[in-house]
């Protein structure tokens, strides 16, 4: 899984700080858990410990990598905010850290793909998302039977001011 995501373009990285350096993270919900390069780890002197069981780890290129160490409780540093979560160890390459769904959803991520960058939504914000002064909601429709799926993404200019949807790169792809 590492080794493939870091080839692809079309991921968010960003830079996190462990024991006071800098690492390469990748925000990446295709991964259920959060992982931390094996040699990174041991080079950090993070407390690895024993998992109670083997974890297969399966990679977009439908190789399997088992692995039995993790970290827990590790500390540290996302822009400019302080973590405490438990990683897993597995080699990889070209990538440091895999932040994945288990610390993206605990910690209210918004991954802005266009942007290639991250959000911190606060508990305390209520309502919609908005990003360029747009409203967006986006409906994913599934048809039964013959495989067929439909997304609608609905707009509201916030502004009042002329804007042309075509300009957004997602609606003029369709």
């Amino acid at each position: 899984m590492a080794n493939d995501a870091a080839k692809t373009n079309t991921l968010i990285r960003g830079k996190c700080e462990i024991c006071g350096k800098i690492l390469t993270a990748l925000y990446y919900i295709g991964a259920s858990h959060s992982f931390i390069d094996f040699n990174k780890a041991a080079e950090l002197g993070l407390k690895m410990s024993t998992l109670s069981y083997d974890l297969h780890v399966h990679t977009s290129t439908s190789k399997t990598v088992v692995t039995i160490l993790g970290s827990q409780d590790a500390p540290f540093r996302v822009e400019n905010r302080e973590f405490v979560h438990d990683f897993i160890s597995l080699p990889m390459t070209k990538l440091d850290l895999i932040l994945g769904l288990d610390w993206l959803s605990m910690n209210r991520v918004l991954l802005d793909y266009f942007e290639r960058s991250i959000q911190f939504i606060y508990e305390e914000s209520e309502g919609p998302v908005v990003a360029r002064s747009y409203y967006l909601n986006a409906v994913k429709v599934n048809c039964s039977g013959a495989e067929c799926h439909i997304f609608i993404l609905l707009t509201t200019n916030l502004l009042g001011d002329e804007q042309d949807l075509d300009r957004t790169n997602c609606a003029r792809i369709f």
